[in-house]
Protein backbone atom coordinates (compact mmCIF):
# COMPACT_ATOMS: atom_id res chain seq x y z
CA UNK A 1 0.00 0.00 0.00
CA UNK A 2 1.35 3.40 -0.97
CA UNK A 3 2.00 5.92 1.78
CA UNK A 4 1.52 9.63 1.19
CA UNK A 5 2.53 12.76 3.05
CA UNK A 6 1.61 16.33 2.22
CA UNK A 7 3.57 19.55 1.89
CA UNK A 8 1.95 22.98 1.83
CA UNK A 9 3.72 25.09 -0.75
CA UNK A 10 4.70 28.65 0.07
CA UNK A 11 1.81 30.68 -1.43
CA UNK A 12 4.25 32.94 -3.29
CA UNK A 13 5.58 30.00 -5.35
CA UNK A 14 4.14 28.59 -8.56
CA UNK A 15 3.70 24.81 -8.15
CA UNK A 16 4.39 24.18 -11.85
CA UNK A 17 7.74 25.95 -11.62
CA UNK A 18 8.65 23.94 -8.52
CA UNK A 19 7.73 20.62 -10.15
CA UNK A 20 9.64 21.51 -13.33
CA UNK A 21 12.88 21.39 -11.34
CA UNK A 22 14.51 18.16 -10.18
CA UNK A 23 14.78 19.18 -6.53
CA UNK A 24 12.83 21.40 -4.18
CA UNK A 25 13.75 22.96 -0.86
CA UNK A 26 11.62 25.64 0.80
CA UNK A 27 12.96 28.97 2.01
CA UNK A 28 13.55 27.82 5.60
CA UNK A 29 15.41 24.66 4.65
CA UNK A 30 18.95 26.03 5.11
CA UNK A 31 18.12 27.09 8.68
CA UNK A 32 16.00 24.09 9.74
CA UNK A 33 17.58 21.29 7.71
CA UNK A 34 14.30 19.61 6.75
CA UNK A 35 11.05 20.11 4.85
CA UNK A 36 7.89 20.32 6.94
CA UNK A 37 5.13 17.91 5.91
CA UNK A 38 1.88 16.58 7.32
CA UNK A 39 -0.07 13.38 7.25
CA UNK A 40 -3.51 13.66 5.64
CA UNK A 41 -5.36 14.09 8.94
CA UNK A 42 -2.94 16.89 9.98
CA UNK A 43 -3.27 19.08 6.88
CA UNK A 44 -6.33 21.16 7.86
CA UNK A 45 -4.94 21.92 11.32
CA UNK A 46 -1.58 22.92 9.87
CA UNK A 47 -3.19 25.17 7.27
CA UNK A 48 -5.43 26.93 9.76
CA UNK A 49 -2.56 27.45 12.22
CA UNK A 50 0.28 28.55 9.94
CA UNK A 51 -1.37 30.00 6.81
CA UNK A 52 -3.80 32.42 8.45
CA UNK A 53 -3.27 35.32 6.00
CA UNK A 54 -3.76 33.25 2.85
CA UNK A 55 -7.01 32.64 0.99
CA UNK A 56 -5.61 29.74 -1.00
CA UNK A 57 -2.58 27.46 -1.06
CA UNK A 58 -1.23 24.60 -3.14
CA UNK A 59 -0.77 21.23 -1.51
CA UNK A 60 1.66 18.60 -2.77
CA UNK A 61 0.78 14.96 -2.25
CA UNK A 62 4.08 13.09 -1.98
CA UNK A 63 4.58 9.35 -2.33
CA UNK A 64 7.01 8.48 0.45
CA UNK A 65 8.48 5.44 -1.36
CA UNK A 66 9.66 7.75 -4.15
CA UNK A 67 11.38 10.28 -1.86
CA UNK A 68 15.15 9.82 -2.08
CA UNK A 69 15.93 11.78 1.12
CA UNK A 70 15.13 10.46 4.60
CA UNK A 71 11.52 10.85 5.75
CA UNK A 72 11.34 10.85 9.53
CA UNK A 73 8.17 11.02 11.63
CA UNK A 74 8.93 12.90 14.82
CA UNK A 75 7.57 15.26 17.45
CA UNK A 76 9.88 18.28 17.44
CA UNK A 77 7.53 20.50 19.47
CA UNK A 78 6.84 18.06 22.30
CA UNK A 79 3.12 18.17 21.46
CA UNK A 80 2.72 14.40 21.54
CA UNK A 81 2.09 14.30 17.78
CA UNK A 82 4.57 13.08 15.17
CA UNK A 83 4.84 14.98 11.89
CA UNK A 84 6.76 13.83 8.82
CA UNK A 85 9.91 15.73 7.89
CA UNK A 86 12.03 15.28 4.79
CA UNK A 87 15.73 15.57 5.63
CA UNK A 88 17.10 16.67 2.28
CA UNK A 89 15.88 18.12 -0.97
CA UNK A 90 12.61 16.72 -2.24
CA UNK A 91 13.02 15.05 -5.61
CA UNK A 92 10.03 16.42 -7.49
CA UNK A 93 9.17 13.14 -9.19
CA UNK A 94 7.86 12.05 -5.77
CA UNK A 95 5.12 14.70 -6.04
CA UNK A 96 2.16 12.77 -7.42
CA UNK A 97 -0.56 15.40 -7.16
CA UNK A 98 -1.02 19.12 -6.64
CA UNK A 99 -4.25 20.46 -5.15
CA UNK A 100 -5.39 24.07 -4.84
CA UNK A 101 -7.13 24.57 -1.50
CA UNK A 102 -9.29 27.59 -0.72
CA UNK A 103 -10.87 28.78 2.49
CA UNK A 104 -14.51 27.81 2.98
CA UNK A 105 -17.39 30.17 3.82
CA UNK A 106 -16.43 30.00 7.52
CA UNK A 107 -12.92 31.19 6.66
CA UNK A 108 -11.19 27.88 7.30
CA UNK A 109 -9.29 25.40 5.18
CA UNK A 110 -10.75 21.89 5.06
CA UNK A 111 -8.88 18.97 3.57
CA UNK A 112 -10.20 15.45 3.82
Amino acid sequence: MKKYIYHILDPTLDPNEVIAKNDYTPAGFAEEGFIHCSEKQQVSQTLNKWFEGNDSVHLFRIETDKVTASVIFEDLTESGVDFPHIYGALNTNAIVETTLLKRNSEGEFNFE
